[in-house]
């Protein structure tokens, strides 16, 4: 991971530099997201939701099956010497040891999910870097009534209506025990306190593991490129990224494709972007301001590798070849089942 990291951040300096330099222009309107920052309060309560390991096992199976499965337990008991009465109090007991050591693990499981919600998105900062942080998070209450909830073992979660005025989102979640042993599924609802206007992020695996899937979902739709993006190349001309799009069509002819990304720009009032659009959009990348072209097999972002960066369709009969830095004409290349394009001004 470390070396990841290492090489992460050497790009991603160059990215820095490129911000700074292009001239990045920010334009973008929403209910949720009505500004360039934001400050979400860090306490995230969580309900607890239904045990469907508990719900599949008490409903797969018949209650003469059940039935059945019980006698089986209690002619083995007796079978060993147990009386009738012994053979049960023993089930029973087993059963409540059983349930009080499911209840017990999901005890604090909340604080948990918070943990490891709130130090992903801290991690995807530290990893992309980006030159506007467009998110923090923020406590209201004064530091001693910070301390003194946490030595009390609880979070602070109270918030007064001042309290309230100073944060721009709050937090709450809920999970479920899925039916697959040691997972579960999360869902995390994040509300602009100005508006009521609310996300959902959800995630699904182990605790950690879901947490992290819902906070990778939540820093993208946060810190991504939002559209319009205006952008100044090194050579003063200025383009303006009015769409990013993939078309598809099963395992398509690429020339069927590539016509159909110039027909979706040409529908708007735009055209495709050329290489060095492009390329200087890459150099940003997609927490920067721009649109990251290829990602490689990186699996930070869970799930994310399944983006398809390959084919982007270039204004001009041409399409860049993302892993291996080149461009053909479409009609050279083979099928395919999807082409990226950007639309450009």
């Amino acid at each position: 991971m470390k070396k990841i990291i290492l090489i992460c951040s050497a790009l991603l300096s160059f990215q820095l530099w490129a911000a700074s330099s292009l001239g990045i222009e920010t334009n973008s309107s929403s209910d949720f997201i009505t500004q360039d920052s934001f400050y979400i309060y860090p306490s995230i309560p969580f309900i607890d939701g239904a045990d469907l390991m508990a719900f599949h096992e008490a409903y797969s199976r018949t209650r003469s099956e059940q039935f059945q499965e019980l006698v089986q337990s209690a002619e083995s008991l007796i079978k060993a010497g147990a009386s009738g009465k012994e053979a049960m109090d023993i089930i029973l007991a087993f059963d409540k040891l059983i349930t009080d050591r499911r209840e017990y693990s999901r005890r604090a499981m909340g604080v948990s999910l918070e943990g490891f919600f709130n130090g992903r998105i801290t991690d995807l900062y530290d990893l992309y870097q980006p030159a506007v942080r467009r998110l923090d998070f923020k406590h209201v209450d004064i530091p001693t009534n910070i301390l003194a909830h946490a030595n009390r073992n609880y979070r602070p979660g109270y918030l007064t209506d001042d309290m309230l005025s100073q944060i721009d989102f709050v937090a709450y979640g809920s999970y479920s025990v899925s039916a697959k042993p040691g997972e579960i599924f999360v869902s995390i609802y994040v509300v602009n306190v100005k508006t009521g206007v609310t996300r959902v992020y959800s995630g699904a695996g182990r605790p950690n593991i879901a947490a992290y899937q819902a906070a990778d979902k939540f820093f993208h739709e946060f810190q991504r490129t939002h559209i319009p993006q205006t952008l100044r190349l090194p050579t003063g001309k200025v383009v303006t990224l009015v769409k990013e799009g993939k078309v598809t069509g099963g395992y398509s002819n690429m020339k069927n494709l590539y016509e159909q990304a110039s027909y979706a720009c040409e529908d708007i009032g735009a055209r495709l972007a050329n290489d060095r659009e492009l390329i200087a959009f890459n150099n940003l990348g997609s927490y920067n301001g721009g649109v990251t072209v290829y990602e490689g097999y990186s699996n930070y972002f869970y799930n994310r590798h399944d983006r398809p960066y390959y084919y982007w369709a270039l204004n001009g009969s041409l399409v860049y070849i993302a892993p291996e830095n080149r461009t053909a004409a479409p009609w050279n290349l083979n099928n395919t089942e999807f082409l990226n394009y950007l639309c450009v001004k």
